[in-house]
């Protein structure tokens, strides 16, 4: 399993909440590098993701409020590359209405529809 996150702040939440639970895990951004195999959570920013597969992909935080210099389009393709991370099933959480999250939701309403 990865938890991809987008912002440094969401990767401490997420190492601070699993070590809590005592539940191992992995952070890219602090050990630069990981093994696979280790029976761990990874937690692996949204760049770093790139090319690397796991079965059950976790992404927090949507939501979050761009900064000046993020441009949608490049943030909307940097979220795409973390959602194609999963084989098997992918989870997301929001905390609040973008456009990425609006789009999204219209999206899975529109499956839902299928």
């Amino acid at each position: 399993m990865s938890l991809i996150y987008r912002r440094y702040g969401i990767g401490k939440l997420l190492e601070q909440m699993l070590a809590r639970r005592a539940i191992p895990f992995q952070w890219q951004q602090v050990n630069k590098k990981y093994a696979p195999n280790h029976d761990s959570v990874k937690l692996i920013t949204m760049h770093s993701s790139k090319g690397l597969e796991f079965s059950l992909v976790g992404i927090p935080g949507l939501g979050a409020a761009l900064k000046e210099d993020e441009a949608v389009e490049d943030e909307a393709r940097l979220l795409y590359v973390a959602m194609t991370r999963a084989t098997h099933e992918l989870v997301m959480t929001c905390d609040g209405m973008t456009a990425h999250t609006d789009k999204l939701k219209r999206a899975m309403t529109v499956l839902d529809a299928m």
